[in-house]
């Protein structure tokens, strides 16, 4: 397969003398697809006999309008935001072909950080169809001698069911699940952050999400805890608890390092492991990656592997 993925657009952001912040989005995206190989009837991912060979694109145009009213309350020692947030999107019901392969949006998690993404996969092949209304409601404190606090919540409705969605994806009908995250920040260097996902029919958690950093730079220690619902998953059934832990460390100017390590308590077993060690300075950075992986799901075995990566910061990075 062989693709040319473009996106144009255009913003207008405003902010009313009564506080009221707008922004306006309008786009267009243009792709080519070249497949040889491939059954364009099939959903196989390695269909038997394929001797298909295609050439097609698209053009989706979309159009969004987000609006956002911050209402800030002033306290002798600290002060507090309650924002609500609604956006409209515009876009057409198709553009999905199943001409077109899917090898970059496989991957899709609904959450509060795409919400408001107007194209909400995370690849370019896939696109997010149809008309859509999101909001949401965010509460901040802010300490003035330190101290931070963040509470969201917020969800999605669209005029359309949208079939290229996942039926346990959370967005596919009418009305989306609810998602949110809350963050406290008591003092510098520690900050606990939850993230969750309810459904909307009967209020059961589907996705639970906790997540611990705390200490500084020099040494840093990152703990996880995530709860998937087997429910929500086509291709794992059961339920997934899972804890991750890194150990992150800058010990020196360009150089910094971490170790981490993922672990299914459901089932009693490690996951994978990795180390790594990092090189960054104000041109470029260099990641060399050490994973091991004990995941044994059909296709997928334990393996070893070794990733080298060089990004600049100016022109684009490389991998291996």
């Amino acid at each position: 397969m062989r693709r040319v993925a473009s996106d144009i657009s255009w913003q207008l952001p405003y902010t009313s003398p009564g506080g009221h912040v707008f922004k306006v989005t309008a786009g267009a995206r243009a792709d080519a697809y070249w497949t040889h190989g491939v059954d364009p009837g099939s959903d196989d991912f390695d269909p038997p006999d394929p001797d298909g060979e295609d050439f097609t694109g698209r053009l989706f145009p979309y159009l969004a309008m987000q609006w956002r009213y911050p209402l800030i309350s002033h306290h002798e020692t600290f002060y507090q935001t309650i924002e609500p947030i609604a956006q409209i999107v515009v876009a057409p019901d198709g553009g999905n072909s199943g001409h077109i392969p899917n090898e970059d949006s496989l991957d899709f998690e609904f959450d509060d950080t795409n919400l408001f993404a107007i194209n909400r996969f995370p690849g370019v092949d896939r696109v997010s169809p149809g008309q859509r209304f999101d909001y949401g409601l965010q509460w901040t404190y802010s300490g003035y001698q330190g101290g931070y606090a963040e509470v969201f919540l917020g969800q999605s409705f669209r005029l359309d069911e949208a079939e290229v969605f996942n039926a346990k994806s959370g967005v596919r009908d009418n009305f989306s699940d609810f998602v949110g995250r809350t963050v406290i920040r008591p003092v510098e260097d520690v900050n606990l952050a939850w993230r969750f996902r309810v459904d909307s029919d009967d209020f059961a958690l589907r996705r639970n999400e906790v997540a611990l950093d705390v200490g500084p730079e020099a040494l840093n220690l990152q703990l996880g805890y995530s709860f998937i619902d087997g429910g929500i998953q086509d291709d794992y059934p059961d339920d997934r608890h899972e804890i991750i832990g890194q150990v992150n460390s800058q010990f020196t100017e360009y150089w910094s390092g971490f170790v981490q390590h993922r672990h299914d308590i459901a089932k009693g077993r490690e996951l994978a492991t990795s180390v790594g060690l990092v090189y960054e300075n104000e041109c470029c950075t260099v990641t060399t990656i050490y994973e091991r992986t004990k995941y044994d799901d059909r296709e997928i075995e334990p393996d070893e592997s070794v990733f080298f990566q060089v990004s600049f910061k100016h022109l684009g990075s490389f991998a291996n």
